[in-house]
């Protein structure tokens, strides 16, 4: 078995685990590559995606992000209960900003656990499988996923992806860049510094050799 395959199973059980655990579990869910990977996991493990999912609303001007969100929501069956930026909390996870984006509003809905498609690599700093931050325990089955892992799984088991990677790869559901959205924007949109611009590139590189552009 290679370490795509291992990582790939590894990630699985723990999906599995967690939802096994019973109630107050959610799946965070953003519409971007790792999202999407995450959330396929889910659904893998019952058939179906029987937990609430959360997540916050893309930026109005990432219009093809809001139209791709819907349009898995049809497809797969199941609605992204989405948290008002009112609702955030004011307390920082030190390296962990969607941690403390999601703490205040999953704790009032009643979640205990909550299912992320964070990986380390993008965090930039060792992040274990769980993390429990402001009374939330934070399960990460794609800590030690590349996001070379992540564009792979997405290829092998056929996952939808939004089609914003086509003109920028590391907008997730949030605005890293983007001069092709200049002018349109309503969100301050600022451009990659030198090191995102090279992973930009190579990130780009690795979607189209994959099929996605």
């Amino acid at each position: 078995m290679d370490a795509f395959e291992t990582k790939t199973q590894e990630a699985g059980k723990l999906v599995r685990d967690t939802l096994a655990g019973g109630a107050g579990i959610a799946v965070a869910f953003g519409g971007g590559i790792d999202s999407m990977v995450l959330l396929h996991m889910v659904r893998t493990a019952s058939g179906k995606i029987e937990c609430p999912v959360v997540g916050f609303d893309p930026p109005g001007h990432l219009f093809p992000m809001h139209n791709f969100i819907r349009k898995i929501e049809s497809l797969w069956g199941f609605r992204v209960d989405r948290i008002d930026w009112t609702e955030i909390s004011g307390q920082g996870a030190s390296g962990f900003p969607l941690f403390s984006l999601l703490s205040r509003p999953c704790r009032a809905r009643g979640f205990t656990r909550v299912l992320t498609g964070l990986r380390a690599e993008e965090v930039g700093t060792a992040l274990d499988g769980r993390y429990d931050f402001e009374g939330i325990s934070f399960i990460n089955p794609l800590a030690n996923f590349s996001v070379s892992d992540s564009l792979e799984y997405l290829k092998k088991y056929k996952v939808p992806l939004c089609s914003l990677y086509d003109v920028n790869s590391k907008l997730g559901c949030f605005p890293l860049g983007g001069d092709p959205f200049r002018g349109t924007c309503d969100v301050p949109v600022h451009p990659l510094d030198a090191k995102e611009e090279e992973e930009e590139v190579d990130v780009k590189a690795r979607l189209k050799a994959l099929g996605y552009m």
